[in-house]
């Protein structure tokens, strides 16, 4: 099946709050916002595709800003009224530079039929054609589009007929050949890539299969299964093309529910995924989600950011402040930065991009529960090379540490943990200024008894051979 329909741009600049022009960068009104879309598009703007829910209907925008925190050009997306979309996804471009955004929607007259859509623009963004794509009467779910040799892929999964697919598709979005897998997880694939050599498309699947795919005849020609990972999910594959390795970060499952995440592994295998190195990111009183797009590149620089949780849904309802945890990677493996941002709210990441000088810019969205209706705006943080946050705002409630410390309040124990910083000092004091404990951390976990403690309000600092790194305060029930 392919639909096209029509649409316009308007110009709206005036219709967001940018809350000043600097970093972190906040985009918001008195509606929902939210976005998961993030691309380059030229060598100093960006571009984000964001959702404004005011309850009775939803609003796409396309916005424009550049690396000085300013927006440049807010530009609602209207769409026919027979599709409702559902959300963004990402953003890719073919070789011709045009940019093709892309993400589910639903036909009006039949909601239960999920189709996948898709925005093409050229290389100045400007708005060219818009498509549905899918086979008639199923409903499917996208989770990647990919394109080489001047040809379209789709991957992702069907809920009504229970398989996984792929198709090949021409420049109009029509599908010229499907490759379909049975399945009864239902779960579909992650990532699309071609293999190093050129021969075939690896589809990477959300479990621990990966198909080579002749993309000629459309036929499965090997099935590789990664059983060297103790861990179910696989949201995102990030391809190394210079040191033919791939980066895979996989969330390992917390009991049998199948919704809980508390372990981020992240591998890095050879072009024939043996494994050559990983980390492991554990964090007790938490879970972890990574999501698709999260993970990016620049040359040399990787870098990964992720979102934690207490429950596997509680993150978008309860009232607790959650870090986000950002990390930077070389091509070998190594981690050259840990650390995390808070900043008095919730905060869920959406996606991640690499910068030529190093750093990175981080879109999320936080979850405001000071207000009755929840309000959500879009926070853009950017981060330099040594992983430092680049703030502008005198006085700003976000803040960075280089150590996760949790819980808090605290009943027994306080965890600190950083993977990189492995030698450190702890030294807690109470209110009066009297120290109370002091611990050496000379591993990637320090578990600080406190039970003996009493109830009430202490301080701690963290400090290595070059000085102190890290004060806080936490609460003693």
């Amino acid at each position: 099946m392919n639909k096209l329909f029509l649409l316009a741009i308007i110009i709206s600049i005036n219709s967001i709050h940018t809350f000043g022009q600097s970093w972190p960068l906040i985009i918001g009104d008195e509606c929902v916002d939210e976005s998961a879309a993030l691309a380059q598009y030229n060598d100093s703007t960006y571009i984000i595709i964001r959702t404004e829910d005011c309850g009775d209907q939803s609003k796409y925008y396309i916005s424009h800003f550049n690396l000085n925190g300013e927006v440049l050009s807010d530009e609602e997306i209207i769409v026919d009224p027979q599709y409702m979309l559902k959300g963004f996804f990402s953003i890719i471009q073919d070789d011709l530079g045009n940019y093709y955004a892309y993400g589910n929607c639903e036909d009006t007259y039949n909601f239960n039929e999920n189709q996948t859509y898709v925005l093409k623009y050229n290389s100045d963004f400007e708005y060219i054609q818009s498509y549905v794509a899918g086979r008639p009467d199923i409903s499917e779910y996208v989770r990647d589009l990919y394109f080489v040799n001047n040809t379209f892929f789709l991957a992702g999964f069907s809920e009504n007929t229970i398989d996984d697919f792929l198709y090949k598709l021409n420049t109009d979005f029509e599908i010229t050949e499907e490759l379909l897998i049975d399945t009864v997880t239902g779960f579909g694939p992650s990532k699309l890539s071609m293999d190093f050599d050129g021969n075939e498309l690896i589809m990477f699947m959300y479990t621990k299969k990966a198909y080579y795919i002749d993309t000629a005849a459309m036929l499965i020609n090997s099935t590789h299964v990664i059983e060297d990972v103790i861990a179910i999910s696989l949201r995102e594959v990030l391809p190394l093309p210079e040191s033919e390795r791939y980066v895979l970060p996989f969330l390992n499952q917390l009991g049998t529910e199948g919704d809980t995440y508390t372990d981020l592994i992240i591998q890095f295998r050879d072009k024939n995924l043996s494994l050559l190195s990983e980390s492991f990111i554990t964090i007790d009183t938490m879970g972890i989600i990574q999501a698709k797009n999260t993970l990016n590149s620049y040359g040399d620089n990787i870098w990964l950011s992720y979102s934690t949780y207490r429950e596997a849904i509680a993150i978008f309802y309860e009232e607790i402040n959650h870090p986000i945890g950002v990390m930077k990677f070389n091509s070998d493996g190594d981690i050259l930065y840990e650390g995390y941002i808070d900043g008095g709210a919730n905060f869920v990441v959406y996606a991640t991009l690499a910068l030529q000088d190093g750093g990175a810019l981080i879109l999320t969205t936080r979850y405001d529960w000071n207000t009755p209706e929840n309000k959500r705006d879009i926070y853009i943080f950017r981060v330099d090379a040594d992983g430092d946050l680049i703030l502008d705002v005198d006085d700003s409630p976000i803040q960075q540490f280089d150590f996760l410390v949790y819980p808090n309040p605290v009943s027994d124990y306080l965890i600190i943990k950083s993977q990189l910083i492995q030698f450190a000092f702890v030294e807690i004091y109470n209110m009066n200024g009297q120290l109370v404990n002091r611990n050496e951390k000379l591993s990637t976990e320090l578990k600080i008894d406190l039970s003996q403690l009493s109830a009430g309000i202490y301080t701690y600092r963290i400090f290595t051979e070059k000085g102190v790194m890290q004060t806080g305060k936490f609460v003693k029930n």
